[in-house]
Order: C-alpha cells, then sequence, then structure tokens
C-alpha cells in the first residue's frame, strides 16, 4: 500500500517553484556561481579603486583650494559716495572667463566686518587673480572707490558662532533682484546691532560655476514642466539597488520556474501631464537664470559675543534680514550649518561644492555694501577725491595755477578768467 502511494505521489507533476520549495537546493548551473562570485568580487574591487581615486581627487582639490586661499590678496576698500547694482551685475559678468584648471577655482570675495561701530568694507582676490583685473573691477563697478592692500587679520575675540546660507530648495530657484530701497540697508543695521559688543561679518565669496550648474538648472526646468518629482541623489540611489535587487530575484524565480505558465501583464497609459500656471513660471524662471552668467558661491555669517546664546541670537537676526529676497516663484534663502564653518571663514575659503549657485544680478543684489553709505546706521569711510590729470583740451600757455603729481603745469588763459568766478580762500 506504502509503495502504490510512493508512485502516486511521484506520479505528480509539479512546476519548478514548487519543486524547489519542497525540496530546496540550488540547480545545477555548470559553474555558473563561480563566474558570478568571480564577476561580483571583480566588481567590488572596481568599485574600491574607484572610490579611492575619487577620494585623492577630493583631497588634493581641496588642499589646492586651501592654497589658493592662502595665497590670496586682501584690501580694504572706500566706497564711493553711492553706485548702482546694475553697473556692479554688468562688471561681475565680465568674471565669467576666469578660469582656472582642473583642480583648483581661483576667486573674488566681498566682506563687511564690523567691530563695534566700525564698519570695515573689504575685498579678496585669491591666487589666478591678477591685481590690474582686480582693480579695474572695481573701478568700474564702484566708480570713485579705492583700494589699500591690508594684511589678513585672525577672527576678533568672543565665542563665534558662524553659519552659511544656501538656497530654500533644491531646484535653485531665481532670488529676488529688484527693490524699492537698498536691500543693504538693513543688513548693514543688523551688522551694527550684532556688532555692539563683538563683530559681525558678511562674506561673499564668488567664482565663475561650471557648465553642468547650467545644465541642472535646465534640467530641473524640463522636470517641473514634465510633472517628474524631484529625488535626491540618495533617494535615487536606493531605487537603483531596489531595482537591481528586485531584477535578480526575478531572474531567479524564473530558472526555478522553468514551465511555469508565464505572468501575463497588462500596461496601461499614463495620462498627458498638464503642468499648471505656478508650475510653468517656476520652470520660466530657471530657464531665464541659466540664460545668464552663473556663479558659484558661499555666503557666510559671523557674529562673535560674550557668550555662545548672545552670538546665536546675533547670528539669527542676521540671517533674518536675507529674507527680503525670497519670491512668490519659491526662491529664497535658508540658514545651514558647515563643517569647520569658523576656520573657512577666517581663511577665506571657497568650498568645493559651493551651496549658491547665482547669476549676475542675483549676486550684485547680495553684494553687502550699501549704495549710499551715508545714508545708512554706520559712519563708513568714504573715498578722498581723485587724482585726475587736466584735459586733453586744456590750455598749455597762460597764468599757471599748479602742477599735477605727474609735474605737468595746469594753465588758465586770461580770458578764462574773465568767464568764471574765483573763490579765494578756504572752501
Amino acid at each position: 500500500m506504502s509503495r502504490i502511494a510512493h508512485h502516486h505521489h511521484h506520479g505528480r507533476h509539479y512546476t519548478g517553484l514548487a519543486r524547489f520549495l519542497l525540496h530546496p537546493s540550488l540547480p545545477n548551473l555548470g559553474g555558473l556561481e563561480q563566474l558570478l562570485l568571480r564577476l561580483l568580487l571583480d566588481g567590488v574591487e572596481l568599485a574600491a579603486g574607484l572610490l579611492g581615486l575619487v577620494a585623492v581627487v577630493a583631497a588634493a582639490r581641496l588642499w589646492l583650494q586651501r592654497r589658493v586661499a592662502e595665497r590670496g590678496r586682501l584690501y580694504a576698500l572706500q566706497l564711493p559716495e553711492e553706485f548702482e547694482r546694475e553697473r556692479l551685475a554688468q562688471q561681475l559678468a565680465s568674471l565669467g572667463s576666469l578660469r582656472g584648471g582642473v583642480l583648483r577655482r581661483p576667486f573674488v570675495g566681498f566682506e563687511l566686518e564690523v567691530t563695534g561701530r566700525s564698519p570695515r568694507p573689504l575685498v579678496f582676490c585669491s591666487a589666478g587673480v591678477s591685481e590690474s583685473r582686480l582693480a579695474g573691477l572695481v573701478a568700474e563697478a564702484l566708480p570713485g572707490a579705492q583700494l589699500t592692500p591690508v594684511d589678513q587679520t585672525a577672527s576678533g575675540q568672543g565665542v563665534w558662532r558662524v553659519g552659511s546660507l544656501a538656497h530654500l530648495t533644491g531646484e535653485r530657484l531665481p532670488l529676488r533682484t529688484s527693490f524699492s530701497a537698498d536691500p543693504a540697508g538693513l543688513l548693514v543695521r543688523r551688522l551694527a546691532e550684532a556688532g555692539k559688543t563683538g563683530t559681525a561679518v558678511v562674506q561673499l565669496l564668488f567664482a565663475p560655476a561650471p557648465t553642468r550648474g547650467r545644465r541642472s538648472l535646465r534640467g530641473e526646468a524640463s522636470r517641473i514642466l514634465g510633472g517628474r518629482p524631484r529625488r535626491s541623489l540618495a533617494a535615487s540611489g536606493f531605487e537603483l539597488v531596489v531595482a537591481v535587487l528586485f531584477a535578480i530575484g526575478r531572474a531567479i524565480v524564473e530558472v526555478f520556474a522553468k514551465g511555469s505558465s508565464a505572468s501575463t501583464t497588462t500596461a496601461y497609459g499614463r495620462p498627458v501631464f498638464q503642468p499648471s500656471r505656478w508650475e510653468r513660471e517656476r520652470a520660466a524662471a530657471l530657464e531665464e537664470k541659466a540664460g545668464e552668467p552663473l556663479f558659484s558661491c558661499s555666503l557666510r555669517l559671523g557674529v562673535s559675543a560674550s557668550s555662545r546664546r548672545a552670538a546665536g541670537a546675533g547670528l539669527r537676526d542676521l540671517a533674518d534680514a536675507f529674507e527680503a529676497f525670497q519670491t512668490a516663484a519659491g526662491g529664497g534663502l535658508r540658514r545651514r550649518r558647515e563643517f569647520a564653518a569658523l576656520r573657512l571663514l577666517c581663511a577665506r575659503q571657497l568650498p568645493l561644492r559651493p551651496r549658491l549657485l547665482l547669476s549676475a544680478s542675483e549676486l550684485a543684489a547680495l553684494c553687502p555694501f550699501p549704495e549710499r553709505p551715508a545714508a545708512t546706521a554706520l559712519a563708513f569711510d568714504q573715498a578722498t577725491a581723485r587724482a585726475l590729470e587736466p584735459a586733453a583740451a586744456a590750455p598749455e600757455s597762460g597764468i599757471v595755477l599748479g602742477t599735477t603729481a605727474n609735474g605737468r603745469s595746469v594753465h588758465v588763459r586770461v580770458d578764462g578768467l574773465r568767464g568764471h568766478a574765483q573763490l579765494i580762500g578756504g572752501t
């Protein structure tokens, strides 16, 4: 009877998956296991080698970027009576041709430091930026301003709190650039309040952005118009790993389930996405920003005080002054932590991956220098009168009024004296 049951048991036909569940064992793949294991080990070695190469390149870039900052030059800036941010943006756009090597990136920086009631505007240029080019930029962007070389000093006394600003969203939407009043006015007032018992600093470092920055903006615009959700790098990597594991599992199931009926799937058509007006405006703003000269920027804020709590309060107030740059489309800035922020602030070092991608107009709007220094809450040292040579049409004969710095005599004719009023005495 048992023999009949035994034969009856073996007479049944099972699918490959059922046989594997009843008698789990690896199939005879004819050496395929060793091949897959060898491929896996080779893949691990290749991944380890690539990670090591990436680490070496990153370390070399970090060392070279630090050397570029250490060999830079710092200048004290005497601001003119007034300047226009539109003109500043136009001149900053000319820095798009400032390129370095593959591993290093020359950059320029604007800095406003307030200690007590004394403001100190500073301009920094790293190695790779010539002094003549910087002087030409300042002369054209800030007519009448004067640069004076100074030594790079260490940070002030007290407890420091330092933070950096990043885009409000990962899409890096444009910031607000048009204002009825100078956006630096409120910033200077917050610096004056934070610097009463210590030091407050706003530091803006910038370099021409690589071409991938422009591609990323246009890719974001295409993603918004296509209705695709935005995924972080970690989420994309996790989805890739899950997809690979799912494909491997499906292949294994198909190997063990030979002869089983194939499952049928039905594909459903995906409805066409229709972007809303708000999404079209955001995409258009990104496309417009991508058409301008772009800069990789780092905007750091630092406050020192007698206690960590007071310094933190001053840092928050200072960061609140940048809320005016928010737009209805979602552009804006938020405060973020930065590793070794105080050391990078004092060294004036641009990070390897700056958090801000700005156009020339946005960069000019974020410049911490006030358009009219005399109208702010602090007393700025303004530039003195410039020494100019006589005009080419000036008379070369007549009454001598004086000489220029180059030793050239300045004359006036008698008929010129009759046609002008003369003031004698102190003016």
